[in-house]
C-alpha cells in the first residue's frame, strides 16, 4: 500500500505540470513564475531551486507536452510508406488526443518568434518531421522531390491539426482523403 505523499508529484514535476496548465488555459506569454507557482500552490523561489531560470522550467514543459505526443510521432516512423505515414497524421489530427499538450505545443511554436530557445526547439522538430516525410517518400523521386514532399507534407499536418483546432467541425475525412490523393498523385511511378 503507497501513501498519498508517494503518489504525489515530486516539486519538480508539480512546477511543469502547473506551467503545463498555465500555458494550455491561456497562453505561454501569460506563464509567469508566479502564475505556474501560484497554479502549483508552491513558493516562487522553488522555480529557481528546482530549475535555475524561468526559461529552463518553460523548455522543460514543452519537452513534457511534445513527450506526449511521442506515440504519434513512433506510429509515423515505422509507417511502411508515404501513404501510411499520412493517414496516421491524419488520424490524429482528426482525433485529437491530448488538447492541452498541442495547445501547448502551438503556442510554443507561435511564441518562438520572441524566444531564441524556443526558435531553435521549433525549427528541430519542424526540420525532424520534414526529414522522416522524405524518408518515406518514394525512392524513385529524385531526392529534392522527397525533400519538397517532406516540406509540403508537413505544413500539411500541421495545417490539418491547426485548422480542427480552430474549428472542429472541419470535414476531417475531406481533408484526410485529399491528403491521400495528393500522396498518390506525386509518388505514383510514370509508366
Amino acid at each position: 500500500m503507497t501513501s498519498a505523499s508517494a503518489d504525489a508529484p515530486s516539486t519538480r514535476e508539480a512546477l511543469v505540470l502547473a506551467a503545463h496548465r498555465v500555458i494550455a488555459r491561456s497562453g505561454f506569454r501569460t506563464a509567469t513564475a508566479r502564475a505556474i507557482t501560484r497554479e502549483a500552490g508552491v513558493s516562487l523561489a522553488l522555480i529557481r531551486y528546482h530549475f535555475g531560470t524561468q526559461d529552463a522550467l518553460l523548455k522543460a514543459t514543452v519537452e513534457h507536452a511534445a513527450a506526449e505526443l511521442f506515440d504519434v510521432v513512433e506510429r509515423m516512423a515505422v509507417a511502411e510508406d508515404l501513404a501510411a505515414l499520412t493517414r496516421v497524421g491524419m488520424e490524429f489530427a482528426r482525433e485529437m488526443p491530448n488538447r492541452e499538450s498541442l495547445r501547448v505545443l502551438f503556442d510554443a511554436t507561435l511564441h518562438a518568434q520572441s524566444s531564441p530557445w524556443l526558435q531553435d526547439w521549433a525549427s528541430q522538430q519542424i526540420a525532424e518531421l520534414r526529414a522522416l516525410i522524405a524518408m518515406k517518400a518514394p525512392s524513385h523521386l529524385p531526392e529534392e522531390d522527397r525533400r519538397a514532399l517532406g516540406l509540403v507534407l508537413a505544413a500539411l499536418l500541421d495545417g490539418a491539426l491547426l485548422h480542427h483546432w480552430v474549428d472542429p467541425k472541419t470535414d476531417m475525412q475531406a481533408l484526410a482523403r485529399g491528403a491521400a490523393l495528393l500522396v498518390e498523385a506525386v509518388t505514383r511511378e510514370d509508366d
